[in-house]
């Protein structure tokens, strides 16, 4: 690169070389870049679905193709197979995380230990973790585990990209690592493959939560008196997500946990993404945004 009139470009597998370690290798020569899975309007763009054209039959295709996206996820040879053909293929990626991102890579010793917790992981995506509760729920199963494992297992998952974990927002750091944090596994699909429980709520935060990712680099959620699903200080954006807000309760929980964090945070707008509604709720000079996910 240095002597002749030339473009590099290197591919290979991330067992063999992780991000951080090409940025050591080239000394600072690299510009990182991270590829996702599909985001969902490229998951349309791959099923010819026109979502610039707002038709009654293309609204319709959109709201099918969101169920589709969540279960199957958007890694793009899913997209247009067969739903259990899906599942298998999502398995298959699942294994090759285990075996060849983490176990191989990081020379795991214990393969079933490591295999029980990938499982749980990527079935609890959107879900507060406690390093403690997990430890003393596999002592309290006979597993035998020291605590320092669990956040190094955890912290291979994140550098294969397999799942985020998100950290409540605080100005100082002790705060934060006093707090849980939030794991998100990187597509819905992983959690589709290892959970029967469908959960819609967790994928519809999940998806919120990936696309946030695709974004910014930083995403916290926001704890005060009620915790707000997500909040992005460098655009000073604040997201709850609720599938279903036709309950009563559970509309005003979540509209007073944003007004409480409005708040709190001086801010003038935010937004609440759930299935079906569409309004603005307008309240001391504030505005929240409902708005469904599709």
């Amino acid at each position: 690169y240095d002597t002749e009139n030339c473009r590099i470009f290197i591919s290979g597998s991330s067992a063999k070389l992780l991000s951080k370690e090409i940025s050591a290798s080239l000394r600072g020569r690299n510009l990182t870049t991270e590829v996702f899975p599909l985001s969902f309007k490229e998951f349309l763009q791959f099923k010819n679905i026109d979502v610039s054209q707002p038709t009654s039959k293309n609204i319709s295709l959109t709201k099918n193709a969101l169920h589709e996206y969540l279960h199957k996820g958007g890694f793009p040879e899913l997209v247009n197979i067969k739903p259990e053909t899906a599942m298998n293929i999502l398995q298959e990626y699942i294994n090759l995380i285990i075996y060849r991102d983490l176990i191989e890579r990081n020379k795991v010793s214990n393969v079933f230990l490591m295999k029980h917790l990938v499982k749980i992981w990527l079935s609890r995506t959107a879900e507060l973790m406690s390093y403690n509760k997990i430890y003393n729920d596999l002592r309290s199963q006979g597993l035998a585990i020291a605590r320092n494992t669990i956040y190094d297992y955890i912290g291979y998952l994140e550098d294969a990209f397999a799942l985020f974990t998100v950290p409540v927002f605080a100005k100082s750091i002790r705060t934060q690592n006093r707090n849980p944090r939030k794991i998100f596994v990187a597509d819905t699909g992983f959690k589709s493959a290892v959970s029967f429980s469908e959960d819609i709520g967790k994928l519809y935060e999940t998806a919120v939560f990936l696309q946030l990712r695709r974004k910014y680099s930083e995403v916290f959620y926001y704890k005060n008196k009620q915790e707000v699903d997500f909040w992005i200080p460098a655009r000073q954006l604040l997201i709850n997500v609720s599938y279903n807000i036709e309950n009563t309760k559970t509309y005003y929980r979540e509209v007073n946990g944003l007004f409480d964090a409005m708040k709190k945070l001086n801010l003038e707008k935010a937004f609440l993404i759930n299935s079906t509604m569409d309004e603005k709720i307008k309240k001391e000079g504030k505005i929240i945004n409902v708005v469904p996910l599709w």
